[in-house]
Parts: C-alpha cells; structure tokens; sequence
C-alpha cells in the first residue's frame, strides 16, 4: 500500500463503526458479543505547524446497547510529517494514560515497516493496558486486509460521513515529489 493510506484511514471515520465497532478478545478477530465501540472523530491541522495534523477520536464502550461511560478514551493521533510517526495518546478519564507511537519506515515501493511501542501510566491496572493495545492491534489487522486489497481512486465519490479525505489528501501533497 501507498504509506498515504495510514493517514487516510484516520480521516475515514465512515469505516470506523463497520469495521471497528465490534470489541475483540485482544490480540485476536474474536468479536465479543454484546459489547461495541462507538467512535465519534474529527480531524484537524496543526495552525502553526504545517507538517502536522491530528485525528481526534472519542471511543465509548457499548453493553448490550447501554453506554459505560466509565470506559471512554480519548485518543488523539498526531501525524508528524508523511505519516513517519504517529503518536496516540489513550486518556482513560480518571484511570490514565496510555501512549502508542507507531513508526512507519518505507523500505520499498509500496511496502512499510511498521513498529509499535507504548507507555502506560503506572497506576493503570496492567491487565486494561494488554486489552486495550490488544485491540487497538486486532484493529489495525482489519486495516491491513483491507490497505492490501483497495484501489486508490483519485477523486471518490464521498458522502458527508465519510470524513475529510480530501482535505487530508490536500495536506498530504507537501510530502509528495
């Protein structure tokens, strides 16, 4: 895949509830019944950086249809440059924070290596800190399937909710030649 797709995928928040609305068993494509996640995002440009956006993303968990708002997250993605590094930051409302960075080095034509590091707050119970990367991991493997087997079309066809694509892509065009 092109390494535009990474950043694409933040700003395509339609994708978010089919594909990612399901909670998993950690690590794993195993949909937990009963239980979603319901994303509400938004993405924004840095106002005095110009190689800077971000996707914010509110994550609330789903039970049998009733929020717990006990279990919502903030994450809020900053893309660094051509999507080099992107750093999430997880903010778990009176529990604390969880930070993911994510590296993507091109090391071929449409091909990336991606390596994932995170830090948690301390007083996080370490067993929430493995679901929740868990997951966030189970997620992006639907990504890929999906990166892997797409075609790029230079002006699709988009709906209201489909995101700010092509204010991400206008952005996007600095780190091009």
């Amino acid at each position: 895949m092109h390494i535009v797709e990474i950043a694409e995928n933040g700003v395509d928040s339609a994708h978010f509830l089919p594909l990612h609305g399901r909670f998993r068993v950690p690590w794993t494509q195993i949909p937990i019944p009963g239980v979603e996640i319901a994303h509400t995002a938004s993405w924004s440009l840095d106002p005095e950086r110009a190689w800077v956006s971000y996707a914010d993303d509110s994550a609330i968990l789903r039970v049998l249809g009733r929020q717990v708002s006990a279990f919502e997250a903030r994450v809020r993605v900053s893309h660094i440059g051509p999507g080099s590094l992107l750093c999430f930051r997880f903010d778990l409302a009176g529990w604390g924070e969880i930070a993911l960075y994510q590296t993507l080095l091109p090391v071929s034509p449409l091909e990336q290596q991606v390596d994932l590091r995170w830090f948690a707050d301390r007083r996080l119970p370490r067993l929430l800190v493995w679901y929740i990367i868990g997951n966030w991991i189970s997620q992006f493997v639907q990504d890929i399937e999906i990166w892997e087997n797409k075609i790029h079309v230079p002006q699709p066809r988009l709906c209201r909710d489909d995101g700010p694509i092509y204010e991400m892509r206008r952005w996007y065009r600095q780190f091009l030649p």
